[in-house]
């Protein structure tokens, strides 16, 4: 499993001490590899994120840490674009993420050309039929049947 990326909540406040917005910024890693697309906070609470909404076109996601409130937790099996933290403080409450680390695997391109058993056969799912011929062949003067006669002239001048 490789790190994709690392992401801090990041709080910005006006002059007088006012949330103005809350989001998930990427301090560490490849940007783009994962995208982190929302959140839900605790009730009653702006910008105290506990669950984490996530995607990404070009990896799977395997494991995930979090920390926040002196607390540490480590999804090793996080469900497929949601991660909800288990994350506590001192007095035994919920306590909001304020660091990710995301790591996990590169998807596989689905090269099946529909062998239920890939074998590298071809199995015509191209829409070709098999006429017999061998379209691979290209007249190139000489005889491709195998009885030893030279039956293709293509070689003879003619008068």
């Amino acid at each position: 499993m490789e790190h994709l990326g690392t992401y801090e909540f990041v709080v910005e406040e006006d002059d007088d001490g006012n949330v103005v917005d809350c989001y998930f910024e990427q301090t560490d890693g490849d940007e783009e590899l994962v995208t982190i697309s929302g959140f839900d906070s605790k009730d009653d609470e702006e910008c105290e994120p506990i669950v984490v909404y996530y995607e990404s076109d070009s990896h799977e996601v395997g494991q995930i840490s979090s920390f926040g409130g002196m607390d540490t937790h480590v999804d090793d099996e996080p469900e497929d674009g949601v991660y909800d933290s288990e994350l506590e403080n001192r007095g035994g409450q919920q306590a909001a993420i304020s660091l990710l680390h995301i790591c996990g695997t590169v998807l596989e391109e689905d090269t099946d050309d529909g062998d239920e058993i890939d074998d590298g056969a071809d199995d015509n799912t191209n829409g070709d039929t098999d006429d017999g011929t061998d379209d691979t062949d290209a007249d190139d003067g000489t005889d491709d049947a195998d009885d030893g006669t030279d039956d293709d002239d293509s070689d003879v001048e003619t008068a």
